[in-house]
């Protein structure tokens, strides 16, 4: 018993953390851990300093698809103007966010393909097969394009969570070809390092300007005419993504989402290959691992068991718990903001509070234990105002004993036992019972404890288990009362 006892509180420990750790992996909990990982990086992510110097932006908008003959697909002539422009500027390398899986006119295809082929500037196109999404004939035009452009392939697919939440940078390879981001810096001649997990967004400028340039597709060549040399500024030496960004189209959510009216909660494809490209560059991580939520789950869980099951009052005990999970979730939110470590917060806190309530059921059936252990051990032998003290106090019970003065009273019958043989049984027993439930009666009024019968003697003692100052006057009151019951009885 006392070893199950004592395995109690570590199997809640133990059951509690490996059940909140399973059910976060299985079921993410209603995106509990997510969102709060997005407030963090919404509210205390990396800001940019300026304007990001590597990484701009050419988009399709509105405005531009109004300027032509037809919006889909996007017209070549358009998209080789701008490779030309962005090329005359000195762009370090063009990316296009765009399948071109159908033939247009003959003559603007050529011109497209004309503008990306040829040293120098070099171009990455969007490539995609039946696995992600295209028909048969759509692969092999797609393949046929970019064969014909001497363009590198690149896959522009996004991680999309379940709740469509773009959270995390794409995988670096799929079926054998780069991502869009990887494709475009290692053309760019970088060294694109193996960064996995969160997309580490890039917050704008305290000026107010956005996070990357970004111009509209038909404003490049109006611009590249008129004012070469700005064109230069703005473009010269950065990777330029090529995108559409319309309202209805290829637009995500960020973690941003979880801020109201922020417009950076629904983001363009584009310009999320964007964050994900100048975080290739930059270098920069996100610190996170299933290792973190296992041990966080187990420190929070032996918290939470540990003040339930202490000693404290109740009140000391929620705030102990209370005031741990503020340091977690202040600890949480401080070293994000420190050193981008996105510790699991959700789940600790569930493994806290339900450890804490676990053991607060378990401290509460050991006391009701305890007391019945108490009332079955003594309410026979003392008052039921001692058996109510004890329950209150267990430490009152010494283990092991200790010296204390008692008084002790010892009754008897005179002539019991020729009174014993001269009864039949059943009456004799009968007798002996009613005169000793009498007797014991007396003694518990008194405050004493019994001890013991001898036969018809019954031994009791005054002064234990609780300490009574006046444990002699309790015993001679308690004899004089006996010996009236006695006389009573006798009569």
């Amino acid at each position: 018993m006392a070893g199950s006892a004592r395995a109690a509180p570590l199997l809640l420990v133990l059951g509690t953390a490996l059940f909140v750790t399973l059910i976060f992996r299985v079921f993410p909990f209603l995106a509990a851990e997510e969102a709060v990982a997005d407030a963090r990086l919404a509210l205390l992510g990396p800001v940019a300093a300026e304007q990001n110097a590597q990484v701009a932006l050419v988009t399709i908008t509105e405005d531009t698809l109004a300027l032509l003959p037809y919006r889909s697909p996007v017209n070549r002539a358009l998209l080789a103007d701008v490779t030309l422009a962005l090329k005359a500027a000195g762009a370090r390398a063009i990316g296009f966010d765009i399948l071109f899986d159908r033939p247009t006119e003959p003559e603007k295809d050529e011109a497209f393909l004309a503008a990306t082929r040829g040293e120098g500037v070099p171009v990455v196109l969007a490539w995609a097969e039946s696995s992600l999404g295209l028909d048969e004939v759509q692969v092999a035009t797609l393949g046929a394009f970019i064969a014909a452009s001497g363009a590198r392939p690149a896959v522009p697919l996004l991680a999309v969570d379940a709740d469509g939440t773009v959270r995390r940078l794409p995988p670096r390879e799929m079926a054998g070809k780069p991502s869009l981001p990887v494709a475009l810096a290692e053309a760019a001649g970088e060294s694109a390092p193996h960064i996995e997990g969160r997309i580490a967004y890039l917050r704008p400028p305290a000026d107010g300007t956005d996070t990357f340039l970004a111009m509209p597709a038909h404003a490049v060549i109006p611009l590249s005419l008129a004012q070469p040399e700005m064109m230069k500024a703005l473009f010269g030496g950065k990777i330029v993504l090529v995108g559409a960004d319309l309202p209805g189209e290829d637009r995500h959510r960020t973690p941003f989402a979880v801020l109201p009216d922020d417009p950076a909660g629904r983001m363009a494809g584009v310009a999320i290959h964007a964050q994900a490209l100048a975080q290739l560059l930059d270098g920069r991580r996100i610190h996170e691992g299933w290792w973190m939520a296992v041990a966080l789950n187990l420190v929070f869980a032996a918290w939470g068991a540990g003040w339930a099951l202490g000693e404290r009052k109740g009140w000391a005990k929620v705030l102990a718990m209370a005031g741990g999970l503020a340091g977690l979730w202040i600890g949480g939110f401080s070293l994000f903001a420190r050193a981008a470590w996105l510790l699991p917060l959700a789940a600790p806190t569930l493994a806290g509070v339900l450890s804490f309530g676990g053991g607060s059921v378990l401290s509460a059936w050991r006391e009701r234990s305890a007391k019945r252990f108490i009332r079955d051990a003594f309410a026979r032998f003392v008052s039921p105002e001692v058996v109510k003290r004890l329950q209150a106090d267990p430490s009152k019970l010494e283990l092991g004993g200790e010296r204390r003065a008692l008084s002790f009273i010892f009754t008897d019958v005179a002539g019991f036992t020729t009174l014993a043989e001269g009864l039949p049984p059943h009456e004799l027993v009968t007798l002996v019972n009613h005169y000793l439930d009498g007797m014991s009666q007396v003694v518990l009024d008194h405050g004493g404890t019994i001890d013991k019968y001898i036969g018809d003697a019954v031994v009791a003692f005054f002064g234990a288990p609780l300490d009574q100052p006046d444990h002699s006057a309790r015993a001679g009151a308690c004899a004089l009362a006996l010996d009236r019951f006695a006389e009573g009885f006798r009569a």
